[in-house]
């Protein structure tokens, strides 16, 4: 083979292999710009805290995190710069009293003496209260079995002035019986002048169905089988916003469910 024609050879190689693999710098790392996203967050993991995570960008040598307390006018400032991907914030000394502050964090990436960003942001809830034991179970996938002990759960609703929403739903099943219904009883935990929770059967054509507090309702297997009949347990948003009409803000509310008898169905 000619020296001219292995050269040729060898730089269509390169050219392959820088288009199929990507560029980098002479230190290993991509030429290209980090990728700007959203960061992660997760509230009511523990008390008072708020758990932000993002990916690893090899693009990136550092990262940025703005905290703002979300309010009509956002005053973002940095909570974390280092190159971990991962941030635990307590710091709400200031937000003690203010129960279910709502907050909004934003992820910029460091590229030498460049910044990138900030992404979009957020939504994250300082709270004193913790997610109930039975998390996760937000879908059918993961619904908790139900029997005749009482258990504990707690459900929320929150939305910021962009109607970005963060909504807890608690699923639940139990196996009854051909044609045989259970009664259940939800007893709400504080506040018991308005109601806070629907229940809502799987695949059933009915509309979510408000729960009184203390007031039996009935989940029933109307079929000649043995079944698991699956339901939820989901906020009655209204109530979640003062006056009804609050456009941002919202609350956890917890509760007591338990299985109060078991009959044939009518």
């Amino acid at each position: 083979m000619k020296i001219s024609n292995l050269i040729l050879l060898v730089a269509i190689l390169a050219l392959h292999l820088s288009c199929t693999e990507g560029l980098y710098d002479q230190f290993g790392k991509p030429v290209d710009d980090p990728v700007i996203v959203k960061p992660f967050v997760s509230s009511f993991v523990d008390e008072e805290t708020i758990i932000i995570t993002w990916d690893d960008d090899p693009a990136a040598d550092n990262y940025i995190l703005y905290r703002s307390e979300e309010v009509p006018s956002e005053n973002y400032h940095v909570v974390y710069r280092g190159k971990k991907n991962s941030y635990l914030d307590r710091n709400f000394i200031e937000y003690l009293s203010n129960e279910n502050a709502l907050f909004h964090y934003s992820l910029s990436k460091v590229r030498g003496t460049r910044e990138f960003g900030p992404s979009e942001p957020s939504l994250g809830i300082f709270s004193k209260m913790i997610n109930d034991p039975f998390e996760p179970n937000n879908d059918e996938t993961q619904a908790h079995e139900l029997s005749t002990a009482k258990i504990e759960g707690n459900i929320y609703f929150f939305r910021d002035e962009e109607q970005n929403l963060l909504i807890d739903e608690d699923w639940f099943f139990i196996t009854l019986q051909p044609r045989q219904q259970a009664e259940l009883v939800l007893t709400q935990k504080g506040d018991t002048k308005l109601q806070y929770f629907q229940y809502q059967v799987l695949n059933s054509s009915n509309n979510p169905t408000d729960i009184s507090h203390n007031v039996r309702f009935f989940v029933a297997n109307n079929s000649d089988y043995l079944t698991k009949i699956y339901f939820k347990i989901i906020p009655l948003i209204k109530n979640y916003m003062v006056s009804g009409i609050q456009t941002n803000g919202g609350s956890q509310r917890g509760y007591y469910l338990k299985i109060t008898g078991l009959w044939d169905s009518i």
